[in-house]
């Protein structure tokens, strides 16, 4: 379990630092403010510094370059199309993709960014898939963190496996390799929508390897409007019921629930 310790020399810093008065300058405190975002200290969601913090260092703005792509043909196409029902074939909408990979092989944002005109963002925190989803040039935000799953940011140590991006992740029984880990950077969900001045988002994939519920927990469900939520649900039966009893809770219907993903929609939800 992460302690809220405190480095000696933040404490002073988030003395002088409020949250009515931020005049220090950021470069020269750089490395305080680094420790800062170590360890899970008095830093709210909405702390001005901390939404400019990601604004400045964490997101990179839509490419204007021609697409890059691999296949001629959307991987995800047909299981988009159930989607795009839902949001009847609506143009110049929003989107939040976690786990994005390289934007392409395993997206269900890239065919509503190319064929319906959406802009959105595309969370990925593993270095190892970075380049690559840069180099396909999306029309999106490409956000280098992961999703934190407190009311705080904190730096975790993740898994660069190929397939896999659970968070401190073991090997596995009767192997001796070692996964090749980096250190990255969580922010809550609300300060990301903050950091994109936008409170509203038409359809989010989320996709954490298994803590989903734990960054759903997070959102202050008062003050953002997300209409369509598919969520990676493949864990347990019982991860899975708790997953839709604190959807429901929250004014969501359970629209489909398949093998490996359940999609939820607002109850007053129109396009």
């Amino acid at each position: 379990m992460l302690m809220a310790w405190r480095h000696p020399s933040t404490i002073a810093l988030i003395e002088k630092i409020t949250v009515s008065e931020r005049k220090v300058d950021e470069d020269k405190v750089l490395i305080s403010m680094e420790e800062l975002l170590r360890s899970p200290l008095s830093v709210r969601p909405t702390d001005p510094w901390l939404i400019k913090r990601i604004r400045s260092r964490f997101l990179t703005p839509p490419s204007n370059n021609p697409y890059n792509l691999t296949f001629a043909q959307h991987p995800l196409k047909g299981k988009m199309t159930i989607i795009r029902n839902i949001l009847k074939e609506r143009r110049g909408g929003f989107f939040i993709e976690t786990t994005a990979l390289d934007g392409e092989i395993n997206s269900h944002t890239l065919i509503l960014e190319k064929e319906l005109g959406w802009r959105g963002a595309l969370i990925e925190g593993n270095p190892k898939y970075l380049e690559s989803l840069r180099l396909k040039n999306r029309k999106a935000w490409t956000i280098n963190a992961c999703l934190s799953v407190n009311q705080y940011p904190v730096k975790v140590t993740l898994s660069q496996n190929l397939l896999s991006n659970r968070i401190n992740e073991k090997p596995q029984t009767g192997t001796t390799a070692k996964p090749a880990l980096a250190e990255v950077q969580c922010f809550p969900f609300y300060s990301i929508l903050l950091a994109l001045n936008t409170t509203v988002v038409d359809f989010f994939r989320l996709d954490v390897a298994g803590d989903e519920i734990k960054v759903l927990k997070t959102i202050p469900w008062d003050k953002v409007n997300i209409k369509v939520l598919y969520v990676k649900s493949s864990y347990a039966p019982n991860w899975k019921m708790e997953l839709k009893k604190y959807l429901t809770s929250n004014h969501y219907n359970v629209f489909r629930d398949e093998l490996h993903d359940t999609l939820f929609v607002k109850r007053d939800y129109a396009t």
